[in-house]
């Protein structure tokens, strides 16, 4: 899915991700490099969800090399783009594990 993205970077690549229960998210490729764009999906508004603490938690985890870095997002919080990081959807066993 060729395009052109911000400042001229080519898209190669859009693919939307699973996992996540309140989020679109989406892989973008670019000549740039790999990135996720995640958007408020329709749930977003259930009870629990706030951009304005999500957006600080992920600024330090991403600080602490645990997340992501943030490269771009909306004043609101209803979109977001960041770094994209390979891996896999964690499941309930994960969190059973110490390590």
């Amino acid at each position: 899915m060729p395009g052109a993205g911000r400042n001229g970077a080519g898209i190669s690549a859009l693919r939307a991700l699973t996992g996540g229960s309140v989020n679109n998210l989406w892989r973008v490729d670019t000549d740039a490099g790999h990135f996720l764009l995640r958007e408020d999906g329709p749930a977003w508004r259930r009870p629990g969800v706030n951009r304005q603490r999500e957006g600080i938690a992920h600024a330090l985890a991403a600080e602490a090399g645990l997340a992501p870095r943030i490269l771009a997002r909306s004043d609101t919080g209803d979109w977001l783009v960041c770094e994209f990081i390979d891996g896999r959807v964690w499941t309930s066993d994960d969190f059973g594990q110490a390590t």
